[in-house]
C-alpha cells in the first residue's frame, strides 16, 4: 500500500496556513489565495479526466493534481481541524 500523509492510498490535502497541496506525503505549492476565517474552500473532483482542483472564496485556484487513479473508486471528504476554535459548515453546491 503507498503510504500519504492521512495513511490512506488516495489522500489528497490543501494546508490553509500556507496554500500547499499534499498527495501521497508529497508536497506541492499550489496557491497563494488567503484561506483565512470565514474562507469557503470547494473541492472539484473531474473523475473523467481524473483531475482534482480547489476552488477558495470562488477563485479557481487551477489543477491541484492529475492522477488516472482518480478516474475510479470511491471518495469521501476528511476535515482535520487543528484549534478547539476551528469550525467547518458542509454545503451542498447545488444549492447556490
Amino acid at each position: 500500500m503507498e503510504k500519504d500523509s492521512f495513511n490512506f492510498r488516495y489522500g489528497f490535502q490543501i494546508n490553509c496556513r500556507n496554500g500547499d497541496v499534499y498527495r501521497l506525503g508529497q508536497r506541492k505549492e499550489y496557491t497563494h489565495e488567503v484561506i483565512a476565517a470565514g474562507s469557503t474552500i470547494a473541492v472539484m473532483l473531474n473523475m473523467k479526466d481524473g483531475e482534482l482542483s480547489f476552488v477558495i472564496d470562488g477563485k479557481n485556484c487551477g489543477v491541484a493534481s492529475r492522477d488516472r487513479r482518480l478516474k475510479q473508486g470511491k471518495y469521501f471528504a476528511a476535515i482535520l481541524l487543528l484549534s478547539k476554535d476551528d469550525k467547518v459548515t458542509m454545503m451542498n453546491p447545488r444549492r447556490f
